[in-house]
């Protein structure tokens, strides 16, 4: 298992990340933007970035009152890294 868990690390590390889309939030309840990406092609739309007691969390869309995307934890600090990049060179 260790194996696999290694590969698709490395895997991750490769993949394109690109942030299509910056929008700061002003709803309240920890949250800070609504995202879009696009991750090897993949766009996934309007992503939430929250503060939480936790730090910095990334959070799909609900549909139909269930998670559309659910990022496992190396992939959500991936995400997160990539828009404080953005947000680092201006494009907020």
């Amino acid at each position: 298992m260790a194996f696999f868990r290694e590969r698709l690390t490395q895997h991750c590390t490769e993949i394109a990340l690109q942030i299509i889309s910056y929008r700061p939030e002003q709803s309240g309840g920890g949250a800070i933007a609504r995202v879009d990406i696009e991750v090897d092609g993949i766009r996934l739309n309007n992503l939430i970035l929250k503060q939480t007691k936790a730090g910095l969390r990334v959070f799909g869309p609900n549909v139909f009152g269930r998670a559309a995307v659910t990022f496992q934890p190396d992939a959500a600090l991936a995400v997160i890294a990539a828009i404080q990049g953005a947000t680092a060179n201006g494009r907020d």
